[in-house]
């Protein structure tokens, strides 16, 4: 059973698309771990190192497929189906996004802060915001709370604007 991951790799090595990982197959390993730990004060020490050791080199394996999963991801690779991390790529891509436009300078902004526009009423450093409010944030908040679907990030409304540049 805690060759789960190591299988899991395999799988993602000989594919070219990100494979899909059914809920099932982790739920399946995690109830393994849980059974296995209930019966680690009933065990010997030998036993017990034996387990550790199982759950480290699980671990490792799991981080292995992590890895290889985002590497895909950013390499281009699609995307087989619907999959327990799919959450994870959204917001890999709104990371990528925000980098890129920082590093190119096309945010809005004045010295290290950002404007940002708030798409949900909610509170953003203790002060209550209402939705399309504009707020100028430091580059690391404005990611944390763009992560969190709190905000979007503005552009330079002339880069952002493909079609105006293209009229003639």
């Amino acid at each position: 059973m805690y060759d789960t991951f190591i299988r899991l790799v395999r799988e993602e090595l000989f594919s070219k698309k990100i494979t899909t990982i059914p809920t099932s197959r982790i739920a399946e390993y995690v109830s393994f771990m849980k059974n296995s730990m209930e019966l680690l004060p009933y065990v010997d020490s030998v036993s017990r190192k034996y387990f550790y050791n199982v759950l480290e080199h699980s671990f490792k394996d799991a981080e292995m497929l992590s890895r290889i999963r985002i590497y895909k991801y950013l390499l281009g690779s699609e995307k087989s189906g619907e999959s327990i991390d799919d959450f994870l790529y959204d917001k890999i891509k709104s990371i990528i996004d925000l980098v890129s436009k920082f590093f190119a300078g096309l945010l809005v902004g004045v010295d290290d802060k950002i404007v940002v526009r708030v798409l949900k009423d909610s509170y953003i450093r203790d002060r209550r915001v209402r939705k399309n409010d504009l707020l100028l944030l430091r580059v690391d908040e404005a990611l944390n709370y763009c992560l969190l679907g709190y905000v979007d990030i503005i552009g330079i409304p002339l880069i952002a604007n493909k079609e105006f540049l293209e009229k003639e």
